[in-house]
């Protein structure tokens, strides 16, 4: 049974005008508020009609200054906020400011506060001189209907009180277009914390890198909706777990159409947790009732799983899902609360490697979704395929899925069994080419539950861009593409560009070219990592995909090996664990070291050399590099490795 590092509840330290206050938290044993934020703005609403635009800018004064005009900015964030009143509009010119973003007024429903840089991105707000008195990049505290958007935040990895973005007592509040990096990497700290005791708040089109404990954190609050960001996690050295995107303690959390991708629990000293995961208190939140819509977890090397949902209480509702090249799949267990309740629909999960050794965590090891425990659960009209133990373990309820290549299809200290209408025949290499579709016509696109498609669809929008938990349309598919995926360049550029310890910068997505031979992108990456070529229709007319040159037509795998991410385990490749390494026990039944055949399909049979039904003596090969891998967990203090050699 693993070991996990030790949890420790997550606290928001903030001091408000210059005095200690310690105010009440409903379920909160201890949680103290200390730092630099402003108390909520105007108490008379403003309308829209009485808001004003102000301007700020590098080449500006504050001298006498209202900052009314765009020909006659002033000099500082501080003091264009300092003019404001609620509902106004705050836009920052280009360039970098040693300077937070703090003590906006309130706005009012028909008039949110906003500030926002002239262009996305293009403003730096600069805390790496920022000294560690809880001096974050930007704050939203006891406030109400405000917006940011536009900025990257970059503080000082060596000052553990200071956090990138911090929503803290807050309601109807809007982050989006905004990127955090170098958060620090000891203390207890996310890039984009939302919490304590905050409520209706949007992150959407956001991303983070370069440190933090949580890349997204939603903490100790209620309808909160984290939307089209991309976390990695590149660096972590406190002794607390780390991972992307994190509920904790929190109700009703919307997360839909994230990334969480290239990361690696050998660069998180505490363990990586998951790419997702779950904490609930016993102290505090009796419901953690969340939706997941959308997400993608690829190439996340976590000490638990891509999913760990670690303990339920209320409701889990999961559709459209996609976990590959993780050393656990989708975890969950009742944790204290109400009564726990997991239904998940249409889930793509594949090429996991470890060996399955429940309880606890390593349920999820080298398995596809695991439900510990007599939990109520439904997974339906999903694909698990390429896991190297089981496809389901335990107490999972399987009907109308689709299993091919992996180490047995059930199993588990409570063997999980198919259900009537599972299928068990080689109908996924047909359907599945990209992770984010099942193709049109083929055998799983009508296999489904009421005759709908087996497998993921990751295509289109989720939830109307700026809306909050309730709003119209907050949660529905839209008809907006979701591919290209937005802002990918500037995620890939600030990605690439870290250079701080632990992984490097550019790696995974952020570095070389596509199957086409042009750059690559983020895109490109996710849908090219079963090894074929992009199918051209994704960018459209002169969108980037260069011309096909082989005969295998649009999405055809030039090199016809595997390419980007095929092999799971292998050494070298994009999508591959970051050492190149081949961790023991993954060598499949096909040619290729993921258990792929030279084309690239899946071999039928074993799929991988951690065949839980077997347990053979000697279940795969220990090889130099599989040593290295074995050794760099030790480095990281973790009891048990997800797979060994026996």
């Amino acid at each position: 049974m693993p070991s996990p590092a030790k949890k420790e509840a997550f606290t928001v330290r903030t001091r408000i005008e210059g005095e200690l206050h310690m105010p009440k938290v409903t379920g909160a044993k201890s949680l103290w508020i200390i730092g630099p934020l402003a108390v909520a703005g105007s108490i008379l609403w403003t309308s829209a009609a009485d808001a004003a635009t102000l301007y700020v800018a590098k080449n500006g004064s504050d001298a006498s200054n209202g900052c009314k005009t765009q020909a006659t900015p002033c000099g500082t964030i501080a003091h264009g906020i300092a003019a404001m009143a609620g509902g106004d509009t705050l836009i920052i010119g280009d360039g970098t400011y040693a300077e937070s973003i703090a003590h906006m007024p309130g706005g009012s429903p028909g008039a949110y506060t906003t500030i926002r840089a002239a262009n996305d991105w293009g403003v730096t707000i600069d805390g790496s001189a920022f000294p560690d008195t809880f001096m974050n990049g930007i704050t939203v505290g006891y406030n109400h209907y405000v917006e940011v958007r536009g900025f990257h935040v970059k503080m000082n990895q060596a000052t553990p009180n200071n956090q990138p973005v911090i929503v803290v007592s807050s309601d109807h509040v809007k982050i989006r277009r905004c990127s955090a990096s170098h958060a620090p990497t000891t203390g207890n700290a996310a890039s984009f914390s939302i919490g304590p005791s905050s409520s209706y708040v949007l992150v959407e089109e956001s991303h983070s890198y370069g440190g933090a404990r949580y890349q997204f954190l939603v903490y100790q609050s209620d309808h909160v909706v984290v939307r089209q960001s991309v976390a990695r996690s590149d660096y972590w050295n406190g002794s607390l777990q780390c991972a992307g995107f994190v509920n904790y303690d929190s109700v009703a959390t919307g997360w839909q159409n994230n990334i969480v991708l290239d990361s690696d629990t050998a660069h998180c000293s505490g363990a990586l947790y998951g790419g997702f995961f779950n904490e609930n208190k016993s102290d505090y939140a009796p419901d953690t009732s969340q939706t997941l819509q959308g997400n993608i977890v690829l190439n996340v090397q976590a000490f638990f799983a891509g999913d760990l949902d670690w303990v339920v209480s209320g409701t889990r509702s999961i559709q459209d899902m996609v976990i590959w090249g993780s050393s656990g799949g989708y975890y969950a267990n009742q944790g204290p609360g109400v009564t726990a309740s997991v239904n998940a629909e249409r889930m793509t999960v594949g090429g996991i490697t470890g060996r399955y050794d429940g309880p606890n965590g390593g349920a999820a090891w080298g398995t596809g979704f695991s439900v510990y425990g007599a939990v109520q659960n439904t997974l339906t009209s999903s694909i698990l395929t390429r896991n190297s133990s089981l496809g389901i373990a335990d107490y999972t309820s399987s009907d109308y899925n689709a299993f091919f290549g992996n180490g047995a299809n059930g199993g588990g200290a409570h063997t999980a069994s198919m259900g009537p209408h599972d299928r068990t025949d080689d109908v996924v290499n047909a359907s599945l080419r990209y992770l984010p579709r099942i193709e049109p016509g083929s055998p799983l696109k009508t296999a489904g539950k009421a005759g709908g498609q087996i497998g993921a669809e990751i295509m289109v929008k989720i939830g109307v861009s700026g809306t909050l938990h309730g709003e119209p349309g907050w949660n529905q598919a839209t008809t907006e593409p979701l591919w290209p995926f937005p802002n990918e360049d500037q995620i890939r550029k600030g990605m690439a560009s870290y250079s701080g310890p632990g992984a490097a910068g550019a790696r995974g997505f952020a570095t070389g070219n596509s199957l086409d031979g042009t750059p690559q992108t983020l895109t490109k990456y996710v849908w090219e990592y079963l090894g074929h070529r992009i199918p051209s229709e994704v960018y459209g007319p002169g969108g980037g995909v260069a011309p096909d040159a082989g005969t295998g037509g649009p999405g055809a795998s030039d090199a016809g090996t595997g390419g980007p991410g095929a092999s799971d385990a292998g050494a070298g490749s994009p999508g591959s664990n970051e050492a190149g390494a081949v961790p023991p026990g993954t060598s499949g039944g096909g040619a290729n070291p993921d258990g792929t055949n030279p084309d690239g399909t899946i071999a039928a049979g074993n799929g991988g050399g951690c065949n839980v039904a077997t347990r053979p003596d000697s279940g795969g090969a220990t090889t130099l590099a599989g040593l290295f891998a074995l050794f760099a967990l030790v480095v990281v203090r973790l009891r048990r490795v997800p797979c060994r050699a026996r």
